[in-house]
């Protein structure tokens, strides 16, 4: 398979891109050492995510079978209001923007795979509350919700989000630095007890890859909890955000 692997220099990209190296991979990152098939480059920027495409073309690949988005940025931990605006759209701009400057520069060559395949990953935060970490969580959240309207757009593909599960990588080193009285007792206690890789969400990742993985679109899965395999796993809203609706007011004045 031709596949583009964004955010790969370190952290969850990187151990993906180095165990699936049977595919013919194009990665991309801010940071990477310049080498073969691989490219400097900021997602934010939608020219250089361009010229990527076209770099795409001349090393002849006539299409692109699969693009997993691993690009993010934690941004600063702390209260949402001691936030400055640049560093609220930075994250942003990173884990949402990013991702839909990616896309849409691959779109073409996506377009002419059979069965486009899509991931990106959605860390902590995307279905719930996450004091000290708002811009990430709402950044994540709303990458969610684009890979549910997309699913439902695009029914050739298959396209979903990514929890890896709470990895050692330089955000939980940052909430580590950050101490509990900044990040919270319960972030710290999660962060010392991260796996050191991220083997489920590999796992995950080649499933998805297959064949075998087909029937999972528009979806949030979690690698490590998630009966994935589990061809019944995903049915109805199961995976997907949705509004808990409150009891009927029926129900409760009586």
């Amino acid at each position: 398979m031709n596949i583009v692997i964004v955010g790969c220099s370190r952290g969850i990209g990187k151990f993906l891109a180095d165990n699936l190296k049977e595919h013919n991979l194009l990665r991309l990152s801010r940071t990477i050492e310049e080498g073969l098939y691989s490219r400097r480059v900021d997602v934010t920027d939608l020219r250089q995510i361009g010229y990527c495409s076209f770099y795409t073309k001349a090393i002849d690949w006539k299409k692109v079978d699969a693009l997993i988005y691993c690009a993010g940025v934690q941004g600063r931990i702390g209260k949402a209001m001691d936030m400055s605006p640049e560093e609220w759209v930075n994250v942003m701009n990173t884990n949402l923007n990013g991702f839909w400057n990616t896309l849409w520069a691959f779109k073409d060559l996506l377009g002419k795979a059979e069965t486009p395949r899509i991931m990106a990953i959605a860390g902590g935060g995307a279905t719930k509350a996450r004091p000290n970490f708002s811009a990430y969580a709402a950044s994540k959240t709303a990458l969610v919700r684009l890979i549910e309207t997309l699913a439902e757009e695009n029914p050739t593909w298959r396209i979903n989000a990514i929890s890896p599960g709470a990895i050692r990588t330089k955000m939980t080193e940052e909430i580590l630095q950050a101490g509990p009285h900044i990040a919270g007792l319960k972030e710290c206690e999660d962060a010392h007890k991260a796996q050191a890789e991220p083997t489920e969400a590999l796992e995950l990742v080649k499933f998805l890859l297959s064949s075998s993985g087909d029937h999972i679109t528009g979806r949030l899965i979690a690698a490590k909890w998630d009966d994935w395999r589990n061809p019944k796993c995903y049915t109805g809203s199961a995976g997907c955000l949705r509004r808990v609706e409150p009891e009927p007011v029926s129900k409760w004045k009586s």
